[in-house]
């Protein structure tokens, strides 16, 4: 039987002061009543009025279960006082925050810390901040949908800055003129990031982010600067986590990658409690929906499994002994329990073509034994890029088969599957392969074929920029997954020139990002070459 919910008083404001003589302002919810509660904290980067409350239960939900929660705005957002810098000062304001939780009125002095996305990154920063300054660590952390590079697992990826992700640094742009007061740069901003300027002359750096950048962190992303982010990245900071860890990952969350490197860092640490739930969903919303609907069972209550891991780690209740790693398998649309994320066991399967594998849809082939055939030849046409579609890049789960019969994209699809095979992890495809121009883009989807060849489903997705200089063969890894075919579907691999408007509109020229210019585009030649080199290896699963 559940324990009944208690009753939670209204919200009160808390107001600290930071070593600097700054004032964060946060919000607290607590059970009414006698007693003692562990606090969870949240550092919020959206004004703390949201929590995070897009994809989790209200902290007043999380507080009916016998917790203190405490909602705090980072320094320059919401009401709190100061310059906000993109992950910038949680590393010294966090252990404050810290310590300030642990020494509520209430408080049993034992804290955990969660949150998604920006808000499940600064845990790894906070705990690291409060080590090396001493004081309150942390007895839980639960970390929804996060990066553990900052800049590999949210801002660039295979080596070109993610164009849409301006969205985001526009999103921090607005907030920050609306609160300097600042109504034409506000307007401006806001209009910007509800179409997003991508067809002026430099992709990267439209007119409005000229005049008004100052407000956003995108000339940092830009600049890419190694140090900017080891100071903002848990992996440049942590050594090991050692504390107990639930990590909650989407395969179709453009951050996937974050949950299932942390997972690897906390791999390392047998000694470390930790969970893994790898759900099908994208960044936001979570539910039986991802591109394609998946069932009533993909509505895994993450409320819950983060309360039963504060209840075991904070409040030292027993808890029903749940899988170290639990993963929704997008073919069979079911949870399961893996002994292993990636799977130890690999399967290999090499490209091969007539040559017209860019041309038709049915002429290329992923076979067992890797062979010499045919090159095949895509023309990218700035014209009309490929779009990205389908995984992490956009919608995730949804019909592609449409982009297989154009031209510019070549296509690779294996004999039917015998349904006894689970992909889990990170599949890694290598391409042999050269163009007439300077620089060129390799975008690859693997997608799931029925039978009758009518639908063709994307899968996982990956992204390489070729610079200058860059030889091949090419690694590219697409993003983790969990997925058993059933009997009689095909996997498909689908290699295209563009992944539009994820990515910048490469123009050949070897220009870095900050410069690309759609006037300097043009045509480029991609060759691929099946000759036993170029190759998708998946990790597999009993």
């Amino acid at each position: 039987m559940k324990p009944a919910l208690l009753p939670v008083a209204d919200p009160v404001t808390r107001s600290r002061q930071t070593r600097d003589g700054l004032r964060l302002d946060a919000s607290i919810w607590r059970p009414v009543g006698p007693g003692s509660w562990p606090v969870l904290l949240i550092r919020q980067a959206y004004g703390r009025a949201i929590a995070s409350s897009v994809v989790l239960a209200h902290p007043s939900w999380y507080a009916a279960h016998g917790y203190i929660v405490m909602v705090e705005d980072v320094r320059g957002t919401g009401t709190s006082e100061g310059r906000f810098a993109f992950l910038g000062d949680d590393l010294e304001d966090g252990p404050g925050a810290l310590d300030v939780a642990a020494n509520l009125d209430g408080s049993t002095g034992k804290v955990g810390l969660y949150g998604f996305s920006y808000q499940g990154i600064n845990p790894f920063l906070t705990l690291a901040g409060a080590r090396k300054r001493g004081g309150t660590l942390p007895g839980a952390i639960v970390t929804s949908m996060a990066s553990w590079s900052v800049r590999d697992h949210l801002i660039w990826e295979g080596g070109a800055i993610r164009l849409q992700l301006m969205n985001l640094a526009l999103q921090y742009a607005v907030t920050q003129a609306e609160r300097a007061g600042d109504v034409a740069a506000f307007t401006a901003l806001r209009a910007a990031a509800q179409a997003m300027p991508l067809s002026e002359e430099y992709s990267t750096q439209p007119s409005v982010l000229a005049r008004f950048g100052h407000y956003a962190p995108w000339a940092d992303w830009l600049n890419d600067d190694p140090a900017y982010w080891a100071e903002r990245s848990p992996c440049d900071q942590l050594s090991e986590i050692g504390v107990a860890t639930l990590v909650i990952g989407g395969q179709m969350d453009a951050l996937v990658d974050g949950s299932s490197a942390c997972w690897a860092q906390l791999s390392r640490e047998p000694a470390t409690p930790s969970r893994l739930v790898l759900g099908p969903w994208g960044h936001i919303p979570w539910g039986r929906r991802a591109g394609s609907d998946l069932g009533q069972a993909a509505a895994y209550d993450c409320d819950a499994a983060s309360v039963r891991w504060f209840d075991q780690h904070l409040k030292g209740m027993p808890q029903a002994e749940e899988p170290g790693i639990e993963a929704f398998d997008l073919g069979t649309r079911s949870w399961r329990s893996l002994a292993d994320m990636p799977g130890k066991q690999t399967r290999t399967w090499y490209l091969s073509s007539d040559g017209l594998a860019g041309t038709r849809s049915d002429r290329g082939a992923l076979a067992p034994e890797p062979m010499q055939t045919q090159t095949d030849v895509i023309v990218h046409d700035p014209w009309r890029p490929v779009p990205a579609l389908g995984g992490h890049l956009s919608g995730g789960l949804v019909e592609r088969g449409h982009l297989d019969e154009r031209t510019d994209v070549a296509v690779y699809t294996s004999q039917p599957l015998d349904g006894t095979t689970t992909i889990a992890g990170p599949p890694h495809i290598v391409l042999q392969a050269q163009s007439d121009a300077a620089s060129f883009d390799l975008a690859v989807t693997l997608s799931l074929v029925s039978p009758d060849g009518a639908s063709v489903v994307s899968l996982s997705t990956g992204f390489c920029r070729v610079r200058p200089g860059d030889a091949g063969p090419y690694a590219i890894a697409l993003r983790p997954l969990c997925v058993t075919p059933a009997r009689g579907m095909r996997l498909r691999v689908s290699i295209a020139g563009a992944a539009w408007p994820a990515f910048t509109v490469n123009p050949g020229t070897g220009a870095p990002d900050s410069s690309h210019r759609l006037f300097d585009a043009r045509p480029i030649t991609i060759k691929i070459h099946c000759d036993g080199v170029s190759r998708i290896t998946l990790p597999t699963s009993a």
